[in-house]
């Protein structure tokens, strides 16, 4: 007799809150923590009709609460899903605001290091220019 053990399809856990603006477009994965088997699919529970596989449009909708959950098999076990909840809030105005900010230091071996930062996301890029 063979015995075969697999392993539970994994769909990782809820960012909570999740919290966007409403432009652009965004990736629900990034609505998931830990361990994601990719491939598995989105289910648009509240029915916005922008849901494109794991992109969402969220320019098209009005600030609220949106759930989708997320489907991943392995095709032997039972499915496994994860349900996210995306938090929209109406960021009208915010978007005219964003500054960046290049600052340039130069360092002997590196010849010039630049940092750039765009305040509205908390981003910081390192990247060397030689």
């Amino acid at each position: 007799m063979k015995l075969s053990t697999f392993q539970p399809a994994n769909t990782g856990t809820p960012v909570s809150p999740f919290e966007v603006c409403n432009w652009g477009n965004i990736y629900l994965y990034d609505g998931l923590s830990g361990t994601i088997d990719i491939g598995g699919n989105w289910n648009d529970d509240t029915g916005t009709g922008v849901l494109t596989g794991a992109s969402l449009q969220v320019s098209s909708l009005n600030a609220g609460s949106y759930q989708f959950t997320y489907t991943a098999s392995n095709g032997v076990c039972a499915d496994a899903t994860t349900t996210i909840t995306v938090d929209l809030i109406d960021c009208t105005g915010i978007a005219e605001a964003v500054a960046i900010i290049f600052l340039f230091i130069q360092i002997p071996q590196l010849e010039y290091l630049q940092l750039n930062i765009m305040v509205t996301t908390q981003m910081l890029n390192c990247q060397s220019l030689t």
